[in-house]
């Protein structure tokens, strides 16, 4: 499967981009929302919210998956397990950051999910990272940008906005423009 994860700040173009690829091929492609929207299925089709995502993909034969906001998808693990099922073409995911997450684990998780199972990557960051926390992990285990085939595509804005910057506070402003996303 070919995974095109493109992080982009807030209102850069990210659903306009992801509506350019479902144009492509509406009838193999399936378009995945946070929510229902009335104006999403008119649009399209085949659009469908991140909480019926499971029924519908194991009914249905399509080559390609677009996840708009992903890194905002509640259910990241249940999606993340059954697209792994599923033998598609395709994989495109659009998402500002939701937060700022720790490089280190960020790496280690990068560097280690695809040699260890998950309870052994768990008992090794647990031990190596001498915490219990288990949310943090999970949240970048079962997320498909610290898989090794993931080509991540990352969009910063080149000038500092100063009127969202007194809007915003300072860590907002890191993650939602700046496109920071790691720490």
């Amino acid at each position: 499967m070919n995974k095109i994860f493109s992080m982009q700040p807030r209102q850069s173009g990210k659903t306009y981009n992801a509506i350019l690829e479902y144009k492509k091929d509406p009838q193999n492609t399936i378009y995945v929302v946070t929510c229902n929207s009335t104006m999403s299925s008119s649009l399209f089709p085949k659009c469908i919210t991140t909480g019926s995502f499971k029924r519908f993909s194991l009914d249905k034969r399509f080559k390609n998956i677009i996840l708009d906001e992903y890194m905002f998808f509640e259910n990241k693990e249940e999606i993340y397990n059954t697209i792994n099922n599923l033998n598609i073409e395709n994989l495109f995911i659009y998402s500002t950051s939701d937060k700022i997450y720790s490089k280190e684990l960020f790496d280690f998780i990068k560097n280690n999910k695809l040699n260890y199972s998950y309870n052994n990557l768990l008992l090794k960051y647990q031990s190596e990272f001498n915490t219990t926390d288990k949310l943090k992990f999970d949240d970048l285990y079962y997320n498909f940008i610290t898989d090794y085939d993931t080509n991540l595509i990352e969009y910063g804005i080149c000038s500092h906005n100063q009127r969202l910057f007194n809007l915003l506070e300072i860590e907002t402003y890191n993650i939602e423009i700046l496109n920071w996303y790691l720490q």
